[in-house]
């Protein structure tokens, strides 16, 4: 099975996260769990998560995850086995 990643240990001076830095690993964990626990559209995904066009959503989670939004849900969906995975 293989395991997405999401964000890093990556911290300021102040050795605080920027806060731009922890919404867009907020946003990830979301679209992370959406995709695998519900059937939203990737439209519905994105707009969920505050994306205006979906294309941003897709460069935005293959950036988080190293797989693009449709072979994530192929792989982990709500629809998926064991077997499939």
């Amino acid at each position: 099975m293989r395991t997405y990643s999401v964000g890093s240990n990556t911290v300021g001076a102040s050795g605080i996260r920027p806060a731009s830095k922890l919404a867009d690993e907020v946003r990830a964990e979301m679209a992370i769990k959406y995709l695998r626990e519900t059937d939203l559209s990737l439209d519905e995904v994105a707009a969920a998560l505050g994306f205006n066009e979906v294309a941003n959503f897709r460069h935005a989670f293959s950036r988080w995850t190293k797989a693009t939004p449709g072979k994530f849900m192929n792989m982990h969906g709500p629809h998926t086995t064991a077997e499939d995975s």
